[in-house]
Protein backbone atom coordinates (compact mmCIF):
# COMPACT_ATOMS: atom_id res chain seq x y z
CA UNK A 1 0.00 0.00 0.00
CA UNK A 2 1.37 3.38 -1.03
CA UNK A 3 0.46 6.00 1.58
CA UNK A 4 1.85 8.75 -0.62
CA UNK A 5 -1.35 8.46 -2.67
CA UNK A 6 -3.50 9.24 0.38
CA UNK A 7 -4.75 12.83 0.37
CA UNK A 8 -3.90 13.58 3.98
CA UNK A 9 -5.39 17.06 3.90
CA UNK A 10 -8.80 15.72 2.83
CA UNK A 11 -8.57 12.90 5.37
CA UNK A 12 -7.89 15.25 8.28
CA UNK A 13 -10.52 17.72 7.06
CA UNK A 14 -13.18 15.02 6.88
CA UNK A 15 -12.27 13.60 10.28
CA UNK A 16 -12.43 17.02 11.95
CA UNK A 17 -15.71 17.95 10.25
CA UNK A 18 -17.44 14.69 11.10
CA UNK A 19 -16.16 14.68 14.69
CA UNK A 20 -17.24 18.30 15.18
CA UNK A 21 -20.70 17.66 13.74
CA UNK A 22 -21.25 14.58 15.89
CA UNK A 23 -19.97 16.17 19.11
CA UNK A 24 -22.10 19.30 18.67
CA UNK A 25 -25.15 17.15 17.88
CA UNK A 26 -24.51 15.02 20.97
CA UNK A 27 -24.13 18.09 23.20
CA UNK A 28 -27.34 19.67 21.90
CA UNK A 29 -29.27 16.39 22.18
CA UNK A 30 -28.04 15.88 25.75
CA UNK A 31 -29.17 19.39 26.67
CA UNK A 32 -32.55 18.97 24.97
CA UNK A 33 -33.34 15.54 26.41
CA UNK A 34 -31.40 15.95 29.67
CA UNK A 35 -29.25 12.88 29.02
CA UNK A 36 -25.63 12.32 30.06
CA UNK A 37 -23.05 14.04 27.88
CA UNK A 38 -20.68 12.00 25.69
CA UNK A 39 -21.73 8.55 26.87
CA UNK A 40 -19.70 5.43 26.15
CA UNK A 41 -22.08 4.39 23.35
CA UNK A 42 -21.60 7.76 21.63
CA UNK A 43 -17.80 7.57 21.92
CA UNK A 44 -17.76 4.11 20.32
CA UNK A 45 -20.15 5.23 17.60
CA UNK A 46 -18.01 8.28 16.82
CA UNK A 47 -14.83 6.18 16.76
CA UNK A 48 -16.39 3.67 14.33
CA UNK A 49 -17.65 6.45 12.05
CA UNK A 50 -14.21 8.10 11.99
CA UNK A 51 -12.56 4.74 11.25
CA UNK A 52 -14.95 4.35 8.32
CA UNK A 53 -13.91 7.72 6.90
CA UNK A 54 -10.24 6.85 7.37
CA UNK A 55 -10.70 3.50 5.60
CA UNK A 56 -12.33 5.32 2.69
CA UNK A 57 -9.46 7.80 2.37
CA UNK A 58 -6.70 5.20 2.80
CA UNK A 59 -8.07 2.23 0.85
CA UNK A 60 -10.85 3.32 -1.49
CA UNK A 61 -10.14 6.90 -2.61
CA UNK A 62 -6.63 6.20 -3.97
CA UNK A 63 -8.12 3.48 -6.20
CA UNK A 64 -11.31 5.34 -7.11
CA UNK A 65 -10.14 8.89 -7.82
CA UNK A 66 -7.73 8.05 -10.68
CA UNK A 67 -10.52 6.14 -12.44
CA UNK A 68 -13.03 8.98 -12.38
Amino acid sequence: MDFSKVNKRDLVTDLVKVACFNIVANILMSIRYKEPLLEEKFIYSLAFILIGFAVYHVLIAPQLVPRL
